[in-house]
């Protein structure tokens, strides 16, 4: 299936045949940032399959699952993006923590001291490595958490992501969480 029939039957099946300008607007915004070429399909389809876990969204689960088997990727980096929203979110929730008492609170930094939490996957994950700050930048906009989407927007950049890719990315999962919420 090329990516052009993918999102076409992907909109289809999220409007579930509703009508009216947000709709449309949803649909329009989607189409135009899915079949843009900052993104390769390995990358939409990763990306999409973990914002499935995160919206709870079958349907886009299953849809992106079908795209990544067309695209021949590999079983074991396809269960890594099915699995980054559990990281990510241990992560993110665990910063946002952090971020809300050191703000106001100097010596709180010092007092809780490093992290202590076990993030292995962080420094080698299966998938392509600027494809997975992708994903985790992605993750951390809609988890809310500031310090995870800087530092990893950072990480990305001087990996040589370009911004128009991380930006397509973060266009795409506003758009599904769009979705996700009619």
């Amino acid at each position: 299936m090329s990516r052009e029939i993918f999102v076409e039957k992907l909109i289809n099946e999220l409007a579930m045949n509703r009508n009216g300008l947000i709709i449309k607007d949803l649909k329009t915004n989607l189409e135009k940032y899915v079949l843009s070429e900052n993104l390769t399909d390995e990358e939409i389809a990763l990306l999409m399959i973990s914002l499935s876990k995160v919206f709870r969204n079958n349907t886009l689960n299953q849809f992106a699952l079908e795209f990544a088997d067309q695209l021949n990727i590999d079983n074991n980096i396809i269960e890594e993006a099915k699995q980054i929203p559990g990281i990510n979110g241990m992560l993110n929730s665990y910063h946002k923590f952090r971020h809300y008492i050191e703000v106001n609170d100097k010596n709180a930094s010092y007092e809780y001291g490093s992290v202590g939490l076990k993030m292995g996957i962080l420094s080698k994950p299966l998938m392509n490595p600027g494809t997975f700050e992708i994903i985790f930048i992605s993750i951390s906009i809609i988890n809310g958490c500031e310090k995870c989407v800087i530092a990893h927007e950072n990480h990305a950049t001087h990996m040589g992501v370009s911004r128009n890719k991380i930006h397509d990315a973060v266009r795409i999962t506003s758009i599904l969480k769009g979705f996700s919420e009619i």
